[in-house]
């Protein structure tokens, strides 16, 4: 890999991390009203999506 491709500008990582980020922020507020964090959250939305899950089938 040459010195080029390593610069910050040319990371895709980057960019995609940051709308990551904004995203959960944008999201906050709508998880707090139910008393719920980010994680708390994806559980949630695998037990919905998924009937008659143990915890160890989760994790």
């Amino acid at each position: 890999m040459d010195e080029q491709q390593l610069k910050l500008n040319n990371q895709i990582c980057f960019p995609i991390y940051s709308v990551s980020r904004l995203i959960t922020i944008a999201y906050k507020s709508f998880w707090e009203e139910m008393g719920l964090t980010y994680p708390k959250y994806l559980v949630l939305l695998i037990l919905w999506e998924n009937d008659k899950l143990s915890i160890n089938q989760i994790v």
